[in-house]
C-alpha cells in the first residue's frame, strides 16, 4: 500500500473528471457518474483499504475506468486505457502511475486482458459490485434503443458474467449474492 499517497491531489483530480462530466454531456451521461462512475470510486476505494492495495492507482482507475466509452463502447477498455495514460501523464502523474493505472483500466472488463495485480483484481470486482448495488442496468434500459427482450437477455448474461468472472474476492461474492440471484429472476421473467 502506497503510504505518501497525496488524497487531496488525488480527490481534486477525481472533482475534475466529475466536472468534465457534468459539464460536456448530456443528461444521461450526467446520471452516468451517480449512477455508475461514483458506486465503482467508492467500492473500490473500501477493498483498496480492506486488501491493502495501492489506494491511489486504484482511486485513479476507478474514476478513468470507463472513460473510452465516448469513443468506442465495445472496446473501451482499450480506448480507456491509452486515454487514461494521456489524461494523468498530462496532469503531472508519474509515468510510473500512469502506466499502472493505464494497465488496470485495460484488465477491468476481464475480456480481452485478465487482472493479474491486487489492484487489476480490486477495480474489476468495484466495476462488477456496482452493476449490482446501483440502477445501473434501469439506466441501461432507459438509454438502450432496443428491444425488451433483447436487452434482458444480455443483461441476465452480463450479470452472470460479473457475478461468476469479474468478482476476485469471496467475500464480495457472497455480498452480492442475493443482489445476484434478485436480478437473474428479474431479467429471466421476459
Amino acid at each position: 500500500m502506497q503510504k505518501n499517497m497525496d488524497q487531496e491531489k488525488t480527490q481534486q483530480f477525481e472533482d475534475e473528471i466529475k466536472r468534465l462530466y457534468f459539464e460536456n454531456f448530456d443528461d444521461n451521461l450526467m446520471s452516468f457518474w451517480n449512477v455508475h462512475l461514483k458506486p465503482v470510486i467508492d467500492i473500490a476505494k473500501k477493498l483498496a483499504v480492506k486488501y491493502e492495495a495501492d489506494l491511489e492507482i486504484v482511486w485513479l482507475a476507478a474514476v478513468l475506468h470507463d472513460i473510452g466509452q465516448f469513443d468506442d463502447i465495445e472496446n473501451h477498455d482499450t480506448v480507456g486505457s491509452e486515454k487514461a495514460y494521456k489524461i494523468l501523464f498530462e496532469r503531472g502523474y508519474s509515468e510510473e502511475i500512469a502506466a499502472k493505472v493505464r494497465d488496470v483500466i485495460l484488465t477491468h472488463r476481464v475480456k480481452s486482458y485478465l487482472p493479474e495485480t491486487l489492484e487489476q483484481k480490486i477495480v474489476a470486482t468495484a466495476d462488477a459490485m456496482a452493476h449490482f448495488t446501483t440502477a445501473h442496468y434501469v439506466w441501461m434500459a432507459y438509454i438502450s434503443k432496443k428491444p425488451f427482450a433483447e436487452l434482458m437477455k444480455k443483461f441476465s448474461g452480463k450479470i452472470q458474467r460479473d457475478f461468476q468472472d469479474k468478482i476476485f474476492f469471496e467475500e464480495e461474492r457472497e455480498i452480492m449474492r442475493p443482489q445476484y440471484e434478485m436480478l437473474k429472476k428479474w431479467f429471466e421473467i421476459v
